[in-house]
Protein backbone atom coordinates (compact mmCIF):
# COMPACT_ATOMS: atom_id res chain seq x y z
CA UNK A 1 0.00 0.00 0.00
CA UNK A 2 1.56 3.61 -0.71
CA UNK A 3 0.94 6.53 1.55
CA UNK A 4 -0.51 9.71 -0.02
CA UNK A 5 1.35 13.08 0.79
CA UNK A 6 -0.46 14.57 3.31
CA UNK A 7 0.46 18.40 2.84
CA UNK A 8 -0.28 20.44 -0.44
CA UNK A 9 1.72 20.31 -3.00
CA UNK A 10 2.49 23.78 -4.46
CA UNK A 11 2.51 22.23 -8.49
CA UNK A 12 1.26 18.23 -9.16
CA UNK A 13 0.52 16.43 -12.51
CA UNK A 14 -3.10 15.73 -13.01
CA UNK A 15 -2.12 11.92 -12.61
CA UNK A 16 -5.81 10.97 -12.36
CA UNK A 17 -6.62 12.80 -15.60
CA UNK A 18 -3.80 10.60 -17.16
CA UNK A 19 -4.68 7.58 -15.93
CA UNK A 20 -8.40 8.52 -17.19
CA UNK A 21 -6.74 9.29 -20.52
CA UNK A 22 -5.45 6.11 -20.68
CA UNK A 23 -8.37 3.97 -19.50
CA UNK A 24 -10.18 5.78 -22.49
CA UNK A 25 -7.08 4.97 -25.03
CA UNK A 26 -7.58 1.46 -23.81
CA UNK A 27 -11.45 0.96 -24.39
CA UNK A 28 -11.53 2.63 -27.64
CA UNK A 29 -9.01 0.25 -28.84
CA UNK A 30 -11.15 -2.90 -27.75
CA UNK A 31 -14.44 -0.78 -28.81
CA UNK A 32 -16.18 -3.42 -31.52
CA UNK A 33 -17.84 -0.21 -33.05
CA UNK A 34 -14.59 1.19 -34.15
CA UNK A 35 -12.46 0.05 -37.14
CA UNK A 36 -8.89 -1.53 -37.17
CA UNK A 37 -7.67 2.03 -38.21
CA UNK A 38 -9.40 3.92 -35.51
CA UNK A 39 -7.83 1.21 -32.97
CA UNK A 40 -4.17 0.92 -34.06
CA UNK A 41 -4.53 4.75 -33.89
CA UNK A 42 -5.28 4.08 -29.79
CA UNK A 43 -2.98 1.41 -29.31
CA UNK A 44 0.14 3.78 -31.28
CA UNK A 45 -0.88 6.59 -28.90
CA UNK A 46 -1.00 4.30 -25.63
CA UNK A 47 2.91 3.24 -26.88
CA UNK A 48 3.81 6.77 -27.07
CA UNK A 49 2.57 7.02 -23.53
CA UNK A 50 4.35 3.79 -22.27
CA UNK A 51 7.64 5.36 -24.20
CA UNK A 52 7.57 8.33 -22.15
CA UNK A 53 7.05 6.99 -18.77
CA UNK A 54 9.26 4.52 -19.58
CA UNK A 55 12.03 7.49 -20.83
CA UNK A 56 10.91 9.62 -17.46
CA UNK A 57 11.46 6.71 -15.51
CA UNK A 58 15.06 5.93 -17.02
CA UNK A 59 17.20 8.19 -14.26
CA UNK A 60 14.67 8.33 -11.56
CA UNK A 61 15.67 8.29 -8.26
CA UNK A 62 15.12 5.26 -5.77
CA UNK A 63 13.37 6.27 -2.45
CA UNK A 64 13.07 3.74 0.35
CA UNK A 65 9.78 2.56 -0.26
CA UNK A 66 10.59 1.61 -3.74
CA UNK A 67 10.19 -2.77 -4.82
Amino acid sequence: MTKEYSRPIIHSPDTKGALEAIEDLRYEMHNPYNDGFTGSIMKRRLVQIKESVEKALTDAPVYSDDK
